[in-house]
C-alpha cells in the first residue's frame, strides 16, 4: 500500500543521528536496491517521496544494487552480501574495511563491526575523530 509506506516513520533515533552526523561535518548518502516492476507507482518513487518528507540533509540518494558504487568513509546495511562486497571494496582501496552492519535478525552471521541502532554509529564516529585529533601533527 503506497499510503502506509509513505506515511511510515524511521526508526527511533535515526533522524536525531543523521542530524548530529551532518553537524559533524559529514556527507550522508542513501545508497539503496528497489525493485522496479511498475515505474509509475514503483519503490523507487516511493522511496524518493518518503526520503524528501523526512527532510534530511542528505548529499545524494543512489538506487543501485552494487552498494559500492557509491564511496564512503563509512557504509551501514543489514544485508551480509552487501557488507562482504562493501568489505571487500572497502579493504582493496584503503587496506580498512568501512562495513558496519546494523544489526537485525537475518545477519548474524556477519563476524565484522556491528551496531544496533545508529545512534551508535554518532558514537563510532565521534569517537573515531576524537582519536585522530589527539594524533600530533
Amino acid at each position: 500500500n503506497e499510503e502506509m509506506f509513505i506515511t511510515q516513520d524511521p526508526y527511533p533515533g535515526v533522524s536525531d543521528a543523521i542530524w548530529r552526523l551532518h553537524k559533524m561535518g559529514h556527507k550522508l548518502h542513501i545508497v539503496t536496491h528497489r525493485e522496479t516492476p511498475n515505474a509509475e507507482t514503483s519503490s523507487i518513487l516511493l522511496t524518493h517521496a518518503w526520503l524528501a518528507k523526512q527532510r534530511w540533509p542528505l548529499k545524494s540518494i543512489t538506487i543501485s544494487e552494487d552498494k559500492a558504487i557509491i564511496q564512503t568513509d563509512i557504509f551501514v546495511d543489514d544485508a551480509v552480501h552487501n557488507l562482504e562486497r562493501l568489505n571487500s571494496v572497502s579493504i582493496a582501496m584503503t587496506g580498512v574495511s568501512n562495513a558496519v552492519c546494523m544489526n537485525r535478525l537475518w545477519n548474524s552471521d556477519w563476524k565484522g563491526l556491528r551496531i544496533d541502532r545508529l545512534s551508535k554509529l554518532v558514537d563510532l564516529v565521534d569517537n573515531l575523530e576524537k582519536k585522530i585529533n589527539e594524533v600530533p601533527k
